[in-house]
């Protein structure tokens, strides 16, 4: 069992963890969808998750066996419990984009999908954004589940195939690949 204090790891590890966790599908009869997947990597751990429409991909610090995990999220810590077997996580690497074109940056920076008006508007505006620079829809749920930041949009050659989401920052170290909505 690991785990990820918010108040020990910093704001940085905590929110890497917590926004992989938010591509979890807990309610799946898919054992992968419902675990968090860890791979030791030389700076910590990386954290992958996914529901089979989204990838989340996070490296942190803490070094954590690799393995898959149950996680338990609570306001103040992220509790890894296992290694569990069964879960069976499949080779994710080959979900993300390796040949993908960058077509410009979206800022999700103050957007939410809650009932603040100004909010709504910013993400109706981020999603449009989205629309207008790969031509593809995506679920406004996923949008909302990205970090609030100005994140770069990369597509592949062929329509209808994953976006990868990537700070526009010098944060390499999390992104997001979003299957667009299928029509």
């Amino acid at each position: 069992m690991y785990e990820i204090k918010k108040a020990e790891s910093g704001e940085k590890d905590f929110g890497k963890a917590l926004f992989v966790c938010k591509a979890i599908l807990a309610d799946s009869i898919r054992p992968f969808t419902r675990v968090v997947h860890v791979e030791h990597i030389k700076s910590g751990s990386r954290l992958v998750c996914t529901d089979g429409h989204r990838l989340h991909v996070a490296e942190i610090a803490l070094k954590i066996e690799s393995g898959d995990y149950e996680p338990v999220v609570t306001k103040g810590s992220i509790i890894l419990r296992g290694p569990v077997d069964g879960a069976a996580f499949p080779n994710w690497k080959r979900i993300v984009p390796q040949t993908a074109t960058e077509k410009g940056i979206v800022s999700l920076g103050g957007s939410d999908l809650g009932k603040n008006e100004h909010t709504c508007e910013k993400m109706s505006l981020a999603f449009f954004s989205i629309m207008g620079k790969t031509g593809e829809p995506v679920n406004l749920r996923f949008l909302d589940d990205l970090p609030k930041q100005d994140l770069k949009v990369f597509v592949q050659e062929k329509r209808h195939r994953a976006l990868l989401f990537r700070p526009a920052g010098e944060d390499e170290g999390i992104y997001a690949v979003i299957m667009p909505i299928a029509a």
